[in-house]
């Protein structure tokens, strides 16, 4: 069973889901409340809550985006973070061998198998993409000039900062 992925949006209306509500098993179609429909008689309420509230925490508002890191335990180190931050959309920038982000299953514990993992060969290609799911940019760089992130939490996502503690840096 697989679900149908959407394709490119003309332009964002509301948020961004990859994933139309369809799912394929063999030649049959199935919406997702069909399948759960089929499938709850089967599992167990404890399941069921523990699969409501995973999916309750997941969350396509927020993605990740990592480029330039060679040290691929570093990107799977960032893809665990999001993993267990909810965030489920992450994104790697890569002119070369770009199946490596996905098949580097040792240091990322499994996490790429919860994660929709999108390969960009460039940064305009991710960002435009992007910006047509309706997502604001903010980046990061260590450098001389850095800013602080409490910075960009406080001018980008200042409705974070009621659950996240953004101090002055």
């Amino acid at each position: 069973m697989k679900m149908e992925r959407r394709s490119e949006p003309e332009e964002a209306s509301g948020r961004w889901f990859p994933y139309l509500d369809l799912c394929r098993v063999g030649s049959a179609s199935l919406t997702s409340r069909e399948v759960i429909k089929v499938l709850e008689p089967y599992i167990l309420d404890a399941r069921k809550e523990r699969m409501k509230r995973v999916v309750n925490n997941r969350s396509y508002s927020v993605s990740l985006v990592v480029e330039g890191l060679a040290d691929f335990g570093n990107v799977s180190a960032a893809f665990r973070s999001a993993d267990a931050l909810g965030i489920q959309s992450v994104h790697a920038i890569s002119s070369d061998n770009r199946k490596r982000y996905k098949d580097n299953r040792h240091v990322s514990m499994g996490a790429e198998k919860w994660l929709d993992i999108e390969l960009w060969k460039s940064p305009k290609e991710c960002f435009q993409a992007l910006r047509m799911r309706g997502y604001r940019i903010a980046a990061t760089h260590l450098g001389d000039d850095t800013v602080s992130t409490t910075y960009i939490f406080k001018t980008f996502f200042p409705f974070l900062c009621s659950y996240v503690q953004c101090r002055h840096a």
